[in-house]
């Protein structure tokens, strides 16, 4: 059996969604400081493997990076770079370099960040409660069904002028233009032949 509920307003079976029992979600922010930074460095082994002839792969992130750090020192001194445009060059060099540094310090932010914050969700199960379609409601008995539910209990207990009362009121109560199929009239009709046969006794 299914697990879920019944919508009225839809008029359907609606299935219950499956709960999760354990999740660890990462952050956006984490996710796009990875893309970040892989893209960046993607761009600088690549140029810098083009620039050196050969795979700068793990270079890039070792010796030719602490070199770029080291080279921070240097822009402060005249004599390696006696014009603006020297300097400017200099600098965008290893521009990549830039943009790498920035997506690294910010992982290293969101990793911090989400270690702090950091929550594991465990659900224990819980008992689904399963609820069926709404069964159809009982039709409501007319009053001359109540009658002859009356007559015949008279009839079961040879009351025989109440079974004739019962009968002249189901007649005079009787309107054929609200019994369209005609079932009512034939436990009329029956409820008169047990009558008639009673009283031949």
């Amino acid at each position: 059996m299914e697990h879920g509920y019944y919508s009225e307003a839809e008029n359907r079976f609606v299935e219950a969604p499956r709960k999760q029992a354990f999740r660890i979600q990462v952050p956006y922010i984490l996710r796009f400081a990875i893309i970040w930074t892989l893209f960046f460095s993607i761009i600088g082994i690549v140029i810098q493997s083009i620039r050196y002839s050969g795979l700068a792969f793990p270079d890039f992130f070792t010796s030719n990076y602490a070199d770029w750090f080291r080279a921070f020192g240097t822009f402060t001194d005249q004599t390696l770079y006696p014009a603006a445009s020297d300097l400017v060059l200099a600098l965008l060099k290893d521009w990549y370099y830039f943009f790498y540094t920035g997506g690294l310090i910010s992982l290293i932010w969101g990793i911090l960040s989400w270690i702090i914050h950091f929550e594991v969700v465990v659900k224990k199960p819980e008992k689904r409660i399963v609820q069926e379609a709404p069964k159809p409601a009982a039709e409501e008995k007319s009053p001359i069904e109540e009658l002859l539910e009356r007559g015949k209990l008279a009839l079961a207990q040879k009351r025989m002028p109440e079974a004739d009362m019962i009968y002249l009121k189901i007649k005079s109560s009787y309107n054929p233009m609200q019994d369209a199929n005609h079932k009512l009239y034939k436990k009329i009709l029956d409820f008169y032949d047990e009558l008639g046969e009673a009283k031949g006794k």
